[in-house]
């Protein structure tokens, strides 16, 4: 199986670029914002021309059971 990442505020700014990264070296990316708008578009480009996966999950740091639906969403689809 090969690497995984989760990033916060991956819609935007420094997370998209580090989530963008991560993708470019293979790893399979979970980014993580608020905005559902802003993570579809910012996965779809993530994505472009890579063979990573790139899962948007719409998520509030501030709030635990966005954080804990998140990484058992990316478990899911992901596995451990």
């Amino acid at each position: 199986m090969g690497k995984k990442a989760l990033v916060t505020g991956g819609s935007d700014g420094i997370g998209k670029a580090a989530a963008d990264r991560l993708a470019g070296a293979g790893a399979n990316v979970i980014i993580c914002a608020r905005r559902t708008d802003h993570l579809r578009n910012a996965a779809e480009q993530i994505s472009n021309g890579k063979t990573s996966k790139i899962l948007p999950i719409t998520c509030d740091v501030t709030k635990p059971e966005d954080i804990k639906n998140a990484v058992s969403e990316a478990i899911r689809l992901f596995g451990p």
